[in-house]
């Protein structure tokens, strides 16, 4: 090696990369609901449009490799009634800003083409009043959802400032009252745009 590549190489793996990108796809969800005291149960199953905004930190080792990244992204499972037994039926809106928190590892990382995967742990901010399960009846029972935090795996692909990536929101439990049991799963498939980049 010469003096002159030694330079460049050593210059290139010490380099930090910060990328802001938005990102906009679809999310199927699945929420178990279950009010015990009122032998009411159902699935509720949807798929809603989702966005939102990313950013990424590309450590300056292993030649970037290893990323911090964040992202904020807005979904709203609608509310659907179903008649879950002959004198009730069940109710579940919830209108949230997910907040995903974890680490990208690019297995392939050229100039163009990039591959990566990663793991997440999920905050979730709920909007307004919309976050609740309700048992429908002549006087309906309402208990609210409260912040559902959980993990999540994806992998995705990006050809120049162009990708799509997908995640898997694992199996997590809903935070509510004693009369009510409840679980959350989803599936998103998202495309992104990387419209800023920093290097330093």
């Amino acid at each position: 090696m010469s003096g002159a590549d030694y330079v460049r190489y050593s210059t290139e793996k010490t380099k930090s990369i910060v990328e802001f990108g938005i990102q906009a796809g679809i999310r199927s969800e699945k929420n178990n609901v279950d009010y015990p005291v009122y032998y009411a149960a159902h699935t509720f199953s949807a798929t809603s449009p989702t966005f939102g905004i990313n950013a990424e930190y590309q450590f300056p080792f292993l030649k970037n490799r290893y990323a911090l990244a964040v992202e904020a992204n807005y979904f709203h499972f609608k509310r659907q009634d179903i008649q879950a037994n002959p004198r009730f039926g069940l109710a579940i809106e919830r209108k949230i800003v997910e907040i995903p928190l974890g680490l990208n590892y690019y297995i392939m990382k050229e100039t163009q083409h990039k591959l990566f995967v990663g793991a997440f742990y999920n905050f979730k901010i709920d909007l307004s009043d919309s976050n609740y399960t309700e048992v429908v009846y002549s006087e309906s029972n309402k208990s609210n959802i409260n912040n559902i935090s959980s993990f999540s795996l994806g992998a995705g692909y990006q050809w120049k400032n162009l990708g799509i990536k997908a995640r898997y929101n694992l199996n997590s439990k809903f935070d509510v009252s004693e009369y009510m049991k409840g679980n959350t799963s989803s599936f998103s498939l998202n495309l992104f745009y990387k419209f800023k980049t920093i290097s330093f």
